[in-house]
């Protein structure tokens, strides 16, 4: 009995005259939330690979960075962006989803000067076993006009727009280019600006030995790499041949997809920096 009346005398006494007799709670330093835009949130959401190029390599997906090699950033489309080199490129390992594509969305935005000489390689999922690796994207030296020769190559799966489907109006600005392909409908799709590019007549339907590509399966994959040709790696590959060059230009907002989005998809992607 005592004992509760000291107890209660005690608390009356620090109420009165505004005494704490609990411990002081100790302050814990939060630390900062590295928060992602929406649709960076799930490693295996759709969203497989996601570049910025804010002042380094880092993929917001995986929360990994490449290895610079020459790079630099500059002001991009949005933010900072991805400036290339003669003798620069990013190496990233390990390809990790980049491997399991079935289909894909690649995009981003792009912009370049002319340049002569050979192919300029703006980026590459790589194939140790094969000369032109799983996936690419290049552009050809310009020969004095103002269209732009590019090719793009997925699983030996060629879009060569040369000779009478060069492209104009594509250097020196920024512009969004994407590439789809549906495993699904074996289609490829090409997107300009925002806007579905109609490719030639028999382009859109891919075809391997006669029958729908389908659904892809990459092979012996090894990394990726931006603003260089696998062989720029060095070994297993061997050396460059002599036209290939690395990529000289831009690149920001570098989005990779797990399936091929809708036109109103990529759309938004385009208005999104503008």
């Amino acid at each position: 009995m005592k004992l509760n009346k000291l107890l209660f005398g005690s608390l009356a006494a620090a109420l009165l005259f505004g005494i704490s007799i609990f411990p002081a709670c100790q302050k814990f330093e939060t630390p900062p939330m590295d928060f992602k835009p929406s649709d960076t949130s799930n490693l295996s959401g759709p969203l497989v690979r996601m570049w910025a190029f804010e002042g380094d390599a880092l993929d917001s997906v995986t929360s990994t960075k490449g290895v610079v090699s020459n790079v630099t950033f500059v002001d991009g489309k949005t933010g900072k962006a991805f400036q290339g080199a003669s003798n620069g490129m990013i190496r990233v390992t390990p390809a990790g989803r980049l491997a399991e594509l079935k289909s894909f969305t690649v995009a981003h935005w792009i912009k370049t000067g002319k340049h002569t000489g050979g192919a300029q390689c703006l980026w590459m999922l790589p194939r140790t076993s094969d000369f032109w690796g799983n996936m690419f994207l290049m552009i050809e030296g310009n020969g004095g006009d103002d269209l732009m020769q590019i090719k793009f190559n997925f699983a030996g799966q060629w879009l060569d727009f040369g000779g009478a489907n060069k492209l104009a109006n594509m250097y020196d600005r920024w512009l969004h280019l994407a590439f789809t392909y549906d495993g699904a409908t074996s289609k490829v799709k090409m997107y300009i600006d925002g806007q579905q590019y109609t490719l030639p007549n028999g382009w859109e339907d891919r075809v391997s030995g006669g029958n729908p590509l389908g659904e892809l399966a990459f092979k012996d994959v090894s990394g990726f790499v931006m603003g260089a040709f696998q062989q720029h790696l060095g070994s297993p590959w061997g050396n460059p041949d002599g036209w290939m060059l690395r990529y000289t230009g831009q690149m920001d907002q570098f989005r990779i997809y797990d399936y091929a989005m809708s036109a109103t998809e990529i759309a938004g992607l385009y208005n999104a920096a503008n």
